[in-house]
């Protein structure tokens, strides 16, 4: 069975998680600096409230997309 994405667009998918890829380190850092003022307890919690608050609307998104799926493109696990 034929592949249906496109060698352009999979050119494009490719150079998308590279970039993504690249960038991670970089938006850890401004998460953690971010977050850096709460107790542990309560970036856990804020974290947990925003997870919920994206998943709950991703349908609603112009682009709808679970953290897990965008791990899974990575190959990486969760």
């Amino acid at each position: 069975m034929d592949d249906p994405i496109s060698p352009a667009r999979r050119t494009l998918l490719k150079a998308g998680a590279a970039t993504l890829r690249d960038i991670m380190p970089s938006v850890e850092r401004a998460q953690a600096r971010m977050l850096q003022p709460l107790k542990p307890a309560d970036r856990k919690t804020l974290l947990a409230l925003m997870t919920q608050l994206v998943d709950l609307n991703n349908e609603s998104s112009r682009v709808p997309l679970r953290a897990e799926d965008a791990l899974e493109h990575l190959g990486k696990s969760g």
